[in-house]
């Protein structure tokens, strides 16, 4: 046997061992590490991601959170390089062996757990390995128990409807998530955050650095209010003008959509707060949602709706995906094994761990057979009873829960969820102030001078009176759309209040 034919079987072979660990149904994918500060730029249609930050290797390359590389790609047996770096993401090829003891899986300085019982908390492991160690120590009623969100109490608030319950006993932490297109919204607690212009006002700017900046600014508000997990960004595309959710999303562009969400990603994640790209896929309209079958041509879907998702796992390396309510060429998106292990594992190479939308989940086998590994925001289909009935059925296994649960620790343990206790601090007003007047400033559209008389810069000596038209009082309260992704403003600006009066003498309201 040649070395090229020895090569491409190690590379299947990480393909088998790749996020789940067992290779069976939806968990067989493509090997694929997230990586919160790769550099990578958008790709085109076909294209591929290019990483200016990822570290070469023999037959791939490998990135990882802080710039330190580990292992090389190919089936090399090389070791990792010493830095502040994280878990290796090597990108076609089988993963190299660990890196040095200065470089451990949450991107800080590795040490040996304190417990020699608790192995998966020694940080000089990769993330993989700690979580396959996690997932072996646990009971099956364990297991079962972290599939699924939970509404109870928790340190931070009574009635937390956005979070997965820890196990002290394993040293597995309450998990904390929120919604996150506009701003830090539709959270586990009733928290207030900075609430950023529209999504489609941000991709308006058509400025990735715009982007970037504004996800920055939400994983630190994230961080600061002790949440893991932001989910957004939002890339459905505006294809109906009357979609009740258009401006979570990032406009009608595809390209544009993909280009703007991967540059959010990236300010996400290198804050160490794990970005989920939503509603995946084809989530276009509200009406309905739930129970719409669309049928969609392949080349429409890959061209069109599957863009901006395979941007975001090639060029962003997006941690974790939420499959939607409506149900695509016959299955249920979140029970779609052709588009979650086909096309999202297999295709793309994405390595993170799939979330349901709300009441997205429809069944108890189908989806954990597709690919989905947490349901939120309760158990519903995942209920223990429902489980252990499918285990005894014979309809799953256990090697099928250990998947899902080994996709979502992997991503916890790259991102320091594990090593690093929640925690509160305060938030910068000005500094979230600061970044949502720069989103709508560049998202704004400006008037252009046109003819012999120009209008810019208004004079405010020759201009009467300014009109505010809207019907009030929404003219006061236009600071956030609806739902789940409604923000809880630190501060609120009536548009009446933000236009100076002392250059306007009168405002007259229409």
């Amino acid at each position: 046997m040649n070395r090229g034919l020895i090569a491409s079987f190690l590379a299947m072979s990480c393909l088998i061992s790749a996020c789940g660990g067992n290779g069976s149904d939806g968990h067989l994918n493509a090997a694929q590490g997230s990586n919160p500060s790769s550099g990578g730029s958008a790709s085109a249609p076909g294209g591929t991601a290019s990483s200016p930050e990822s570290a070469s290797g023999p037959g791939g390359s490998g990135s990882n959170p802080n710039g330190g590389s580990q292992g090389s790609a190919g089936g090399s047996s090389g070791t990792g390089s010493t830095g502040t770096g994280g878990t290796a993401n090597p990108v076609g090829g089988a993963s190299g062996t660990a890196g040095s003891s200065s470089g451990g899986s949450n991107g800080q300085t590795c040490q040996s757990s304190n417990n020699p019982s608790h192995p998966w908390m020694n940080t000089c492991l990769t993330s993989a390995d700690r979580a396959s160690l996690l997932v072996k120590a646990m009971s099956l009623a364990q297991k079962i128990q972290q599939l699924s969100g939970n509404i109870d109490d928790t340190p931070f608030c009574a009635r937390g409807v956005r979070h997965v319950a820890g196990i002290a006993a394993l040293e597995i932490p309450l998990f904390r998530i929120t919604n996150g297109p506009v701003g830090i919204g539709g959270n586990d607690c009733s928290d207030k955050a900075t609430a950023f212009p529209s999504s489609i006002g941000l991709a308006a700017s058509f400025d990735p650095t715009v982007a970037n900046g504004a996800g920055t600014v939400m994983a630190t508000k994230a961080n600061n209010l002790g949440y893991q997990e932001i989910e957004g960004p939002g890339m459905n595309l505006a294809r109906n003008p009357e979609g009740g959710r258009n401006f979570e999303y990032l406009g009608e562009d595809p390209f544009l959509a993909g280009t703007i969400a991967v540059a959010e990603i990236k300010g996400i994640q290198r804050k160490n707060i794990i970005a989920m790209a939503k509603h995946f896929v084809a989530n276009e309209q509200e009406t309905h949602r739930t129970t719409i079958r669309e049928v969609i041509d392949d080349r429409v879907l890959r061209e069109l709706y599957l863009l901006p998702f395979e941007m975001s796992v090639k060029d962003g390396k997006v941690a974790s995906m939420m499959c939607s309510y409506n149900w695509v060429n016959g299955h249920s998106m979140c029970g779609n094994q052709p588009l979650l292990s086909g096309v999202l594992r297999s295709e793309w190479g994405f390595g993170g761990f799939v979330q349901s939308d709300f009441g997205a989940n429809y069944t108890t086998v189908d989806t954990m057979k597709a690919g989905m590994d947490l349901t939120m925001n309760t158990p519903g289909q995942w209920s223990a009873t429902k489980l252990q009935a499918a285990l005894t059925a014979g309809t799953l296994t256990e090697k099928d829960i250990d998947a899902a649960l080994t996709c979502r620790y992997t991503q916890m343990f790259t991102f320091g969820v594990f090593d690093h206790p929640l925690q509160t601090s305060p938030i910068d007003v000005d500094a979230g102030a600061a970044m949502a007047r720069q989103v709508g400033e560049q998202g704004a559209v400006l008037l252009k001078n046109s003819g012999a008389t120009p209008l810019l810069p208004i004079n405010a000596k020759s201009i009467r009176s300014i009109a505010l038209i809207g019907r009030s009082p929404l003219i006061d309260l236009a600071y956030s759309g609806g739902g789940s992704s409604k923000v809880n403003p630190l501060v609120k600006v009536p548009p009446a209040q933000g236009i100076p009066v002392t250059r306007w003498p009168r405002l007259v309201r229409m």
